[in-house]
């Protein structure tokens, strides 16, 4: 004999089930639409990891990867830059670490190598001696971005005879450098300041003591 169910749970399920035909299609497309707006965020923040390059030549910072991207500024080699997404078109998205400047690089104008060295985010130290004289060059010599014989510091190479203007002298570990006019150091052998030549007193000037001088002195002969 079937068991006869009250009506009034019959009605209360009624209800939860028209409740759910109606909720269940905005629920599930609120929840799809979520899931669709994260999945790209989690896949970017887990397709790259950045590593570390050196230009082993000079090149290019690029504004972009494609054909119409604007040259930005020359690098210099040896210059560490840190990769910082996929390669398009032959070049890398990069950050240089010591300015924060973005840029695109030639893939063929770098290398793989480990993180810059600490001295790299060195300041530029301050002069120990004033100096602001006109100098040449000797012999053939790179000028650098700090007083030190490292390649990462290199910039471009000057020959003998090349006018410079020294604004002062730092004293290292390794010798003395000269500062140049335009930021740039070189090593004290490399350098040649002139003498200045000592003061000649003419004839007319008769020294009579130290910083002291008699112009023009007239000798007259008693008539």
């Amino acid at each position: 004999m079937a068991r006869r169910i009250p009506r009034r749970f019959s009605i209360v399920g009624l209800s939860i089930v028209a409740a759910l035909l109606v909720v269940w299609p905005v629920f599930a497309q609120g929840v799809g639409a979520s899931y669709a707006a994260q999945s790209p965020v989690q896949n970017e923040a887990t397709d790259f990891t950045s590593f570390w390059i050196q230009t082993f030549t000079p090149t290019t910072a690029w504004s972009g990867s494609d054909a119409d991207a604007q040259a930005l500024g020359k690098i210099q080699m040896w210059r560490y830059l840190e990769v910082v997404g996929p390669s398009d078109s032959n070049r890398w998205p990069v950050v240089d670490p010591r300015t924060q400047a973005r840029s695109w690089v030639d893939a063929s104008a770098v290398g793989p190598v480990g993180p810059p060295p600490e001295d790299y985010f060195a300041d530029t130290p301050p002069d120990d001696v004033a100096l602001n004289v006109p100098a040449r060059i000797i012999g053939s010599t790179e000028l650098f971005e700090r007083p030190r014989n490292e390649r990462y510091f290199a910039q471009e190479q000057v020959f003998t005879n090349t006018p410079v203007t020294v604004q002062g002298a730092v004293e290292t570990d390794s010798g003395r450098w000269y500062h140049l006019s335009d930021d740039q150091y070189v090593p004290q052998n490399r350098v040649r300041i002139p003498t200045p030549r000592p003061l000649v007193p003419g004839p007319r000037q008769l020294l009579t003591g130290p910083g002291t001088a008699l112009r023009g002195v007239r000798h007259h002969r008693d008539v």
